[in-house]
């Protein structure tokens, strides 16, 4: 055979195979909500529970609350996550940088005045707790 022959026949299979490289699938698809829709039941009645006193975040990450500042630091948290169930960690490390935290167990309706007392009584724990710390 010519060498053009086998220059397009290259050519071809070179195009082949750059298209099925740009079409693969890729691992990451875009998500269709932002929250479930547990989560906007919950969000809609924590921003009534907080009235105009307080500004709420939706998925706000620990790591964006709590700076890590040194490599031991950082090494004692990733050794702890395999030993510490997630919300005792997270229970232990904000109580560690003074931070409350308001735990709201899951259910199917939520209760705004509730809410608001839970967040009410986590306040008032956390003024006690400094006042006496």
């Amino acid at each position: 055979m010519n060498w053009h022959v086998y220059l397009i026949i290259g050519l071809c299979i070179l195009v082949f195979l750059a298209g099925s490289f740009f079409t693969a699938r890729s691992p990451y698809t875009r998500a269709t909500h932002l929250f479930t829709k547990a989560e906007v039941s919950f969000y809609r009645e924590l921003v009534r529970a907080a009235g105009n006193d307080f500004v709420v975040f939706g998925k706000v990450r620990g790591a964006d609350l709590v700076v890590v500042t040194s490599a031991g630091t950082r090494r004692h948290h990733m050794q702890a996550l395999g030993r510490i169930k997630r919300d005792d960690l997270i229970d232990q490390l904000f109580k560690k940088v003074k931070l409350p935290v308001v735990w709201v167990p899951v259910t199917k309706f939520y209760d705004s005045a509730l809410i608001r007392q839970m967040i009410n009584q986590t306040i008032i724990d956390s003024m006690n707790s400094t006042r006496q710390g």
